[in-house]
Formats: C-alpha cells, sequence, structure tokens
C-alpha cells in the first residue's frame, strides 16, 4: 500500500523524486523509487517525515489507499466503480440508490436545544446538530 500511496501523493501535490529526496534530506532519487517499487520500505522516522510532508496519517500512508479518498477524507467509489463490468455498475448504482432513499426517509435534522423556557440571549454554547432516527423518537415527541 505504501508505495501505491507514495507516487499517488508526489504526483498529487506536483512533486517530483528529486524534490522529495531533497526534502527528506537524500541526495539521490535512487532510493525514492526503490520505494516507490515496493522493494522496501523506509524506516519509521522516514515514514513519519514522508506522512507530515503529505499532511496525511501515518496509519492511512500505510494502510488505505489514498487514491480511493478524496480531500476531505470521504470514499471516492469513482476509480472502483469506473472498473465495474457495466451489470455491476448498474447492480452498484440500484444498491447506493436504495441506501440513499432509506437514509433519508429515516433521518431528520434538529436545530439547536436550548434550556427549558425562553432561550437566554446570547446563549449558543449548546447549539448543535443532530441525527435523529425517527423510528427512535418516542410518539408524541
Amino acid at each position: 500500500m505504501f508505495a501505491n500511496n507514495l507516487k499517488y501523493l508526489r504526483s498529487k501535490y506536483g512533486m517530483d523524486q528529486n524534490s522529495l529526496a531533497d526534502k527528506l534530506g537524500r541526495k539521490s532519487t535512487s532510493t525514492i523509487s526503490e520505494w516507490e517499487k515496493g522493494k522496501y520500505t523506509p524506516k519509521a522516522g522516514v515514514l513519519a517525515d514522508i506522512a507530515h510532508i503529505f499532511n496525511v496519517q501515518l496509519d492511512e500512508l500505510m494502510n488505505v489507499n489514498l487514491e480511493e479518498r478524496d480531500e476531505h477524507g470521504k470514499i471516492n467509489i469513482i476509480p472502483v466503480f469506473n472498473k465495474l463490468n457495466r451489470d455491476n455498475q448498474v447492480k452498484v448504482y440500484n444498491y447506493a440508490s436504495e441506501k440513499l432513499s432509506i437514509q433519508s426517509k429515516n433521518h431528520i435534522r434538529s436545530g439547536r436545544s436550548t434550556a427549558a423556557g425562553a432561550p437566554i440571549d446570547g446563549d449558543y454554547q449548546d447549539a448543535q446538530e443532530e441525527i435523529v432516527v425517527r423510528n427512535e423518537v418516542p410518539r408524541g415527541a
């Protein structure tokens, strides 16, 4: 996973192997190239430096396919979806549409909560947004 993530992150940030080598205090790009080929993995300290350079968590760098996530950390299903054959794309689309419909029906958003009685002017400490599953709300609430 690390080798693919390193190549992806370098490309995403428009960085060539030489630039990354410079940032890591390396004299040549051969080490970077070997990491990207998966020949070996750098030591923990260097891994932490790489994670810092690309602003990712070390665990993600090592264990998560970063190419399948967008800039907000959400899963990007498009690369996987595009690799599916047409029949499976239709199945995935239908499944996702069904789940979205169920999700929309089962959740309501509430506004901010206040103390019992009249709200206290300027008291917004308890402002929040929460998701409440409709079937969990007592009748008449």
